[in-house]
């Protein structure tokens, strides 16, 4: 869990500074996410966040003004951590030199077991959407993780595209991540045949990236993004 992202999106009352707050601030989002994952939204309060996380609720005002910012933070902060779980496997994977169309299946693949394992409580977080003025810090969001998603297929892509052809696959990658974990705060249920999920995402990535990519890895002359 960075706290850094969670500061640029304004999502933190203030910043904690020493290892000691730093960990207290991820004890409280982790015991915010357990609450959440057990009854609504609705039903959340700062006494039982407190209780969870044996954090005096004078403690956690500290650190978020209202319900309505730790809910924001307790999102973005289990989000991240798919992402980033998301990322980890797919940088070692493109380690291990496997082609690119297989790095693609992979991270599409993985997102929907993450997905799936987080559904009670992306499901419960529904009201973000329409109470909590999201739109912003969702675009914020989305650029935080757009250039780290598009590192992963950088091996493959082919030296005579454009920078700008990189950032449109880059954006389209995000994109449909995005659009699948906003499904699940929605309140979707992901349908019971999830291998036809995996491949109905793989099919939408690979048909716009295809293009673009070599079949093997090359070392590119282009600028970093």
């Amino acid at each position: 869990m960075e706290l850094e992202n969670l500061n640029q999106l304004k999502l933190l009352r203030k910043y904690p500074t020493q290892d000691r707050s730093k960990g207290l601030v991820k004890i409280i989002i982790e015991a915010t996410a357990q609450v959440l994952s057990s009854q609504s939204h609705a039903k959340l309060t700062l006494e039982k966040v407190s209780r969870r996380s044996g954090v005096a609720v004078g403690s956690i005002y500290q650190y978020f003004r209202n319900k309505k910012m730790l809910t924001q933070a307790t999102f973005f902060a289990k989000a991240q951590s798919l992402v980033d779980e998301i990322l980890e496997q797919q940088e070692q994977t493109a380690k291990d030199s496997i082609d690119a169309k297989t790095t693609l299946r992979r991270m599409s693949d993985n997102l929907v077991e993450k997905l799936i394992q987080e559904d009670g409580l992306f499901a419960r977080l529904q009201p973000l959407l329409s109470g909590l003025g999201l739109g912003n810090s969702l675009l914020k969001f989305r650029n935080i993780y757009r250039i780290q998603i598009l590192k992963i297929l950088r091996p493959w892509i082919r030296p005579n595209i454009t920078e700008a052809k990189i950032e449109a696959v880059s954006y389209v990658i995000v994109n449909a991540v995005m659009g699948v974990l906003l499904a699940q705060v929605n309140g979707y249920k992901f349908q019971s045949d999830k291998q036809s999920l995996k491949d109905e995402i793989f099919d939408l990535l690979w048909n716009y990236v295809q293009p673009y990519l070599n079949e093997s890895k090359q070392e590119l002359k282009i600028k970093t993004v």
